[in-house]
């Protein structure tokens, strides 16, 4: 009855003495309090302890575990969206808002989503951090943590407050620290779109350009050409007479050395080949020819020069573009192999064979080249491959047609005048008789065009702090069930109804006009959050 006593009286007493019988009122409740979990009063009954508060209950929690889930659907939602666009073209995209508008949408509603649970687990890291469990080896909590954790939980100015306070030693750190990184959540997600800008086929278009053949016999066949420079032998009557040049396809040519008047200066003689042999069954040669005599305008018609030549049909390989209804053709690649020769067939066409699959060419497609076509071309090239020069007084050469003196006048570069005899043929071929306009080689479209290019490194950021929120909400509430403090929050009624040591209130004296008055006067107080017959207090440290 004297602890009865002094409690109801209490009021009445000094502060001083108020606080002193508080702090062995409770001292004496803890000596009293056995391992059944029971208080015994002054009268000798027993009461049950206070019970930890069951704060783990998910209906407690519901909005924040609602708000988490939120979150990691909207980054989620993210990930697919970005996951299914990425390499695509920006035509790809099927809505009117544009790809980063959804960027910002998702990303807007994670870090609205995120911000509940992170903030309304830092004000529940206020009640956690005053309870009595928290601080029963050392009391480190002030009244002025009370303001600290409130600011830390509406935005990042309170968050650096509350590190600096508590310097990594309650997990409310951990929001704090997540409320400051958020303020760069929408700059990282803002970075993981990008546009690339490229050629690129357009598979829902076709273009077609016509296959302008001068018939279906030849059917986009061409002329290759080769020339390579021969060694010969030489016999000489004597040095003023006339020398015997042969080559190794059995060609030869008598020369008069040094110039003289009516002598052979030059000829071009059909052959059967060395290098370039015309009784090949693979390659369709139309024409093997060997070139000999002095360069063209020689003074002394000494220095005699050979070459062996042939042109043959060949598949010819075009890369075709259109660039702003300009149109641009360059051969690509070229194939000259033909099946053998059939005893068994009546025909001798010329078929090509085993076309290589990067030619492009449709799978039922031959390139076939007309046995009469073949004779024509031959029979024709005879004639004009086959013709002398020979020398007389200066500038007035014999020649035995003018396509031999443009082949003498060309000796000084072989090379470029067979490849321009065979370009002009294929040409002739090409242009001569155009296909109808049903003739269509299906061409690819290319547009430049730009392509969504997902840079993923940027979206580790608001991943970790999703991540970050789910993690520091469990944490809390694991933390808030071991408080034996309940899942109160950010609830103002609370702390309301939350009572203040009769001795704090004495010191905070008259009116006070401002905020900082109250934490210059109480600020630095060491409290501990009791909880009694339901009632909350902050008491001062018992210990001191």
């Amino acid at each position: 009855m004297e602890q009865q006593d002094m409690i109801s009286h209490h009021n009445k007493s000094g502060p001083k003495n108020s606080l002193e019988e508080k702090k062995q009122f409770l001292r004496s409740n803890k000596q009293k309090e056995n391992k059944t979990g029971t208080h015994v009063n002054d009268d000798g009954t027993r009461t049950p302890a206070s019970q930890p508060v069951r704060s783990f209950s998910g209906s407690w929690w519901v909005i924040e575990i609602l708000s988490s889930i939120v979150s990691l659907a909207a980054i989620g939602s993210l990930i697919g969206v970005l996951r299914h666009f990425d390499g695509h073209a920006l035509q790809t995209w099927p809505y009117k808002i544009t790809l980063n508008s959804v960027v910002a949408a998702l990303s807007t509603v994670a870090r609205t989503a995120l911000m509940i649970p992170v903030g309304q687990a830092v004000s529940q890291g206020a009640w956690n951090w005053f309870s009595a469990t928290r601080q029963k080896k050392k009391c480190e909590s002030r009244l002025e943590d009370l303001e600290i954790f409130d600011g830390a939980s509406r935005g990042a100015l309170g968050s650096l407050k509350l590190l600096w306070r508590m310097k990594g030693r309650h997990i409310a750190s951990i929001g704090a620290l997540l409320t400051i990184l958020v303020l760069a959540f929408d700059i990282f997600t803002q970075q993981v779109v990008s546009i690339r800008y490229q050629n690129a086929a357009e598979t829902d278009t076709w273009r077609y350009i016509s296959r302008p053949d001068p018939s279906a016999i030849y059917n986009s066949c061409h002329l290759q050409c080769a020339c390579t420079r021969q060694n010969y032998t030489i016999s000489c009557d004597n040095t003023t007479s006339f020398c015997n040049y042969t080559l190794p396809t059995g060609t030869s040519a008598k020369i008069q050395t040094p110039a003289g008047i009516g002598g052979l200066v030059f000829q071009v003689t059909s052959s059967q080949g060395h290098i370039y042999n015309a009784s090949s069954t693979t390659i369709p040669y139309i024409a093997n020819f060997d070139i000999m005599g002095a360069p063209y305008l020689s003074e002394q018609w000494t220095n005699v020069t050979a070459f062996e030549c042939a042109l043959w049909y060949c598949v010819q390989a075009y890369n075709i573009t259109m660039n702003n209804s300009r149109q641009t053709q360059s051969p690509a690649k070229s194939w000259s192999t033909i099946s053998p020769s059939d005893d068994s067939s009546d025909s001798d066409n010329l078929t090509f064979t085993n076309i290589p699959s990067d030619f492009n060419i449709a799978p039922d497609a031959q390139f076939v080249v007309g046995e009469l076509t073949v004779n024509a071309v031959k029979t024709a090239l005879i004639g004009y491959l086959n013709g002398t020069v020979y020398g007389g007084t200066a500038n007035e050469e014999s020649y035995s047609s003018d396509f031999m003196q443009a082949i003498w006048n060309s000796t000084s570069h072989i090379d470029t005048w067979i490849s321009n005899l065979a370009l002009s043929m294929t040409n002739d071929m090409l242009q001569t008789e155009p296909a109808s306009s049903s003739t269509l080689y299906a061409g690819t479209v290319y547009r430049y065009t730009g392509f969504i290019q997902v840079r993923w490194a940027w979206l580790t950021f608001p991943i970790v702090i999703v991540l970050g929120s789910v993690g520091f909400l469990v944490l809390s509430m694991i933390q808030t069930r071991r408080s034996r403090v309940g899942a109160w929050k950010s609830s103002p009624l609370v702390m309301l109804l939350a009572d203040l040591d009769r001795a704090i209130k004495h010191k905070i004296g008259g009116e006070f006009n401002k905020a900082n008055e109250l934490i210059t006067a109480v600020g630095n107080e060491k409290v501990v959050l009791t909880r009694e017959a339901g009632e909350l207090e902050f008491v001062s440290n018992v210990d001191e």
